[in-house]
């Protein structure tokens, strides 16, 4: 088993080390800001308090129970990550290794929003915009999924 962790040891630990900081970070939020306003902290940044129940731009969050239908394909995609390492098939590269940890480290910080009481949904609370543009809010959670799906992309780009 030795080697196996030794396999997994970076990208688990990456993969904690997201996950908590996008939890403290909606604590803050929760703790806070009241849900629905907004508080300007630049131009073009502001901070929020909403509740996604879906996925990406609240896409799916009128389906009955799919908080729970979420958070099991989260789980899915943690358990075939780390499954990639503990069989040896992950990428050697070491950007490609960061990138599946923080992945695996935002699928679970928004799974566990999905999991616990009283919201049962994820918290999203940056958001930016221009003019009166505004991007969807969003989370540490999917912005360390977003920026290494992106990484994993250049990194197989760059590999053919």
């Amino acid at each position: 088993m030795g080697e196996k962790w030794n396999r997994c040891a970076t990208p688990v630990y990456l993969a904690a080390s997201a996950a908590i900081i996008d939890q403290l970070s909606k604590f803050a939020v929760r703790s806070f800001v009241e849900e629905n306003s907004v508080i300007e902290v630049l131009p073009s940044f502001n901070l929020t308090f909403r509740l996604n129940p879906g996925v990406a731009f609240s896409m799916l969050d009128n389906i009955n129970y799919g908080h729970f239908i979420l958070a099991g394909l989260a789980l899915v995609v943690i358990l075939f990550i780390l499954s990639l390492f503990l069989r040896g098939k992950a990428p050697k590269s070491r950007v490609a290794t960061a990138a599946l940890g923080l992945i695996m480290g935002g699928a679970f910080g928004n799974m566990i929003d999905r999991l616990l009481p009283p919201y049962y949904a994820v918290v999203d609370f940056i958001d930016i915009y221009y003019k009166n543009y505004h991007w969807p809010a969003f989370n540490i959670a999917d912005s360390c999924i977003t920026v290494s799906a992106l990484l994993l992309i250049i990194v197989c780009w760059k590999e053919d």
